[in-house]
């Protein structure tokens, strides 16, 4: 069930090379089967390659963006009912 603002998150252990079909309504729930994309399982050292282009072509706005962390901790909702 989708939940508005509140992150679903999914984890895998890959076994592979590869690429998968991803479709949001596995994770989402209804409706949201029309959006999909297609993920890749990729060695460490095209991920690596694949980072360091993406951290050039953002280098212009990287000051703009937060400080990363290493735990997301999405903050909690309060029922409003009652």
């Amino acid at each position: 069930m989708q939940i508005p603002a509140v992150d679903n998150i999914a984890y895998v252990k890959t076994t592979k090379v590869h690429s998968f079909q991803i479709r949001c309504a596995e994770l989402c729930g209804l409706w949201h089967g029309y959006m999909s994309d297609v993920g890749y399982v990729v060695k460490d050292a095209t991920f690596a390659k694949w980072i360091a282009a993406r951290q050039a072509q953002f280098a212009p706005i990287a000051k703009y963006l937060p400080k990363y962390a290493d735990v997301r901790t999405p903050p909690t909702r309060r029922s409003r009912a009652g």
